[in-house]
């Protein structure tokens, strides 16, 4: 586990037009940046924004991409690369509806020895935009970007970064619907209609997973209880076998 002393958020606004960042959107009378620095300000040293671009609309430290406009790696990268304390949150812009349990959760989960902390749906869907990077980080994604590849899952799951999952059936333990993940858009309630993981993995990249891979496989919690519930059918025939 982490302290609020070594921990910035970053906040991913993206663009400069005001109008379409989701940031600045209002749910409930609120804007969702100060819906978010409501749960982020007991939790962090320092609350921070990235964006594409110089904004004036901003009352936190901006970071400005030093990459250009090509998604939330650059701004990943950015924050990273300027960081003043050794863990950075970065948080989507448009996540409006973020739960300080599940915050919790986040924090207590990160540290070392682990480079990152992020959640991950259905054991194969990362999302990259609700994690805990160390800063060592930094040269990992900027490596990505200069050589032209832009997908932010890829940091964690193609840069040998040592990273710690929070599986959803943890997550729902603290947040039933996954609303922590659902993203504000034209509508400003999240729709209990809509699938909670489909909502939360949808930005994210499908990852195909070896089977063959061990280590995987028993990192799924069904997997693990089978395998415990052999255990004594196993016992009890090896002892048959050793009597006959």
């Amino acid at each position: 586990m982490i302290s609020s002393k070594e921990l910035t958020a970053v906040i991913l606004a993206g663009g400069k037009n005001p109008e379409n960042i989701a940031s600045l959107k209002e749910v409930d009378g609120r804007k969702v940046i100060e819906r978010q620095a409501t749960v982020l300000k007991s939790k962090v040293s320092r609350i921070e924004v990235s964006t594409s671009a110089p904004v004036t609309w901003s009352r936190f430290p901006v970071v400005v991409d030093s990459f250009p406009s090509i998604g939330p790696l650059a701004g990943i990268a950015s924050a990273l690369d300027s960081a003043s304390t050794d863990y950075v949150l970065i948080l989507d812009g448009g996540f409006a509806w973020l739960k300080v349990e599940v915050l919790d959760l986040l924090v207590a989960r990160s540290g070392e020895p682990f480079d990152a902390c992020a959640f991950r749906f259905d054991y194969a869907n990362p999302n990259p935009l609700l994690a805990i990077y160390h800063r060592r980080c930094a040269p990992r994604a900027i490596a990505r970007l200069e050589r032209g590849d832009h997908d932010a899952v890829g940091l964690l799951t193609s840069e040998s970064l040592a990273v710690r999952w929070i599986e959803d059936y943890e997550l729902q333990a603290f947040d039933p619907e996954m609303v922590t993940f659902k993203k504000v858009s034209s509508s400003v309630e999240p729709n209990p209609a809509e699938e909670p993981k489909a909502a939360a993995a949808a930005a994210v990249q499908t990852i195909t997973v070896d089977p063959s891979n061990c280590n995987f496989a028993f990192q799924a919690k069904p997997a693990y209880a089978t395998a415990l519930a052999m255990i004594p059918i196993v016992h009890a025939l090896a002892k048959l076998d050793g009597d006959l």
